[in-house]
């Protein structure tokens, strides 16, 4: 199996390359109001609009500072249409041959402060270099409640 390196936030992730459709470069988002902070909005990619999530804000980390070196990833729509994630950066194809299972550790860099998160993060592994490496499952991903309600509440006080 190939797996596409990412960095989103502080973590080192893995996806399965059959399950990204295509990566390109950012560009402009339409933002969208009385959304989550981590809806960037929607982004015109050849005529069809895709949602944008911003992977690490998702995860409880900073949002995604956009430049040269982010990107998104289009999702195949096996998974679901229409749908990019904005992750920090590329870090490149990972072979599972390159890759050994490692334990769980204490996880302090991620904060995955929405709960559900957690679930969409598989197996650990670790490559010659000794960098740790998460699998994740989109499939479990884009069917959290968490993803999938991007709606913001209005603030407390706000006459209509």
């Amino acid at each position: 199996m190939a797996w596409l390196g990412v960095r989103a936030g502080a973590l080192n992730l893995l996806v399965p390359v059959g399950e990204v459709a295509e990566v390109i470069n950012p560009g402009m988002c339409t933002p969208v109001p009385l959304t989550l902070p981590w809806f960037r909005g929607l982004h015109n990619v050849r005529g069809t609009l895709y949602s944008v999530i911003d992977l690490p804000a998702l995860l409880g980390f900073a949002p995604v500072q956009q430049g040269t070196e982010s990107r998104l990833l289009l999702l195949g729509p096996q998974r679901i249409r229409n749908t990019a994630l904005l992750v920090n950066r590329l870090a490149g194809m990972q072979a599972a041959d390159d890759l050994q299972q490692a334990e769980p550790a204490p996880d302090h860099a991620s904060p995955l402060r929405r709960a559900g998160m957690a679930a969409a993060l598989e197996a650990r592994y670790r490559d010659a270099a000794g960098l740790e490496w998460q699998v994740l499952d989109t499939t479990v991903l884009v069917a959290l409640p968490e993803f999938l309600d991007v709606a913001a509440l209005p603030a407390q006080g706000a006459s209509a």
